[in-house]
């Protein structure tokens, strides 16, 4: 089964989605969202994973194989029409310094499974969400599906990254901040 194409926006009201975003690539580990869905498929869950910016091309989409599951979606002016929607957010990433679309999952109380890259460790620590300890697709999966079992959980981690996002990273509590910082540099 070979998803050639990519799909357009999905339907959201009927399906649980596990949904990642970003330029698609090595980087941000597009290739792992395979091995999720690949996995739900054996254990016969009726949860859909999607990639909301394209499809992978050259030897990225190489690394996903033939038998792509992923429903790969093009980018959108506005992609959290769909991605507020998600059982689960997901950051495969390989590197990343702490990629923006984590605090934007927060905004919309949506449960993240990531893996253990820049600044996601102290993101998600104390329960805001799942962070593998290492690079480790088996986790990675494990904890895809622990979310998708628990609405509970999900919720929770949902609300705790909503409550810190807000708290420590909205542009009310940052922005004072930048204008002390520039405000003392230019002082000097």
């Amino acid at each position: 089964e070979s998803n050639e194409a990519e799909s357009s926006a999905p339907e959201t009201d009927s399906v649980q989605w596990v949904l990642g975003a970003g330029t698609p690539g090595w980087r941000k580990g597009t290739d792992r969202l395979a091995a999720v869905a690949h996995a739900l498929q054996r254990v016969s869950s009726p949860a859909q994973v999607g990639w909301v910016g394209g499809r992978p091309t050259g030897a990225d989409a190489s690394a996903v194989g033939r038998t792509d599951l992923v429903n790969w979606i093009p980018e959108s002016a506005d992609p959290w029409k769909l991605l507020s929607h998600a059982a689960v957010f997901v950051l495969p990433s390989r590197e990343d310094p702490l990629p923006l679309v984590a605090l934007e999952a927060g905004l919309y109380r949506r449960a993240v499974v990531a893996m253990p890259t820049g600044g996601l460790p102290d993101l998600l620590a104390d329960g805001r969400g799942l962070v593998g300890s290492r690079q480790d697709v088996r986790w990675f999966v494990a904890a895809v599906e622990q979310v998708l079992a628990s609405r509970a959980l999900a919720e929770d981690l949902g609300q705790r990254l909503h409550e810190f996002v807000r708290t420590h990273h909205d542009v009310d509590v940052i922005a004072p901040r930048w204008l002390r910082a520039v405000s003392d540099a230019a002082g000097r």
